[in-house]
């Protein structure tokens, strides 16, 4: 699974286990799993993927966080 994110450098979890950082290549084996995205100050993108044959591309855009404003 070629793994890459916009910003880079977020970690990736498969099926909740740290596997790396993006930009990164992951070995999958088939079947259903979960991919999640973490950087600090951006959302964290989670989605599940069903892997069969073949290469698949995981490169989602994380949102920043918005700031919040402290009255």
């Amino acid at each position: 699974m070629e793994t890459t994110s916009t910003p880079p450098g977020a970690d990736i979890e498969l099926d909740g286990n740290f596997v790396g950082s993006t930009p990164s290549s992951v070995s999958v084996s088939p079947g259903e799993h979960t991919v999640k995205l973490i950087k600090n100050g951006y959302s964290p993108w989670e989605r599940k993927i069903k892997i069969t044959a073949g290469n698949v591309k995981v490169s989602p855009e994380l949102e920043p966080i918005p700031p919040t404003s402290s009255k």
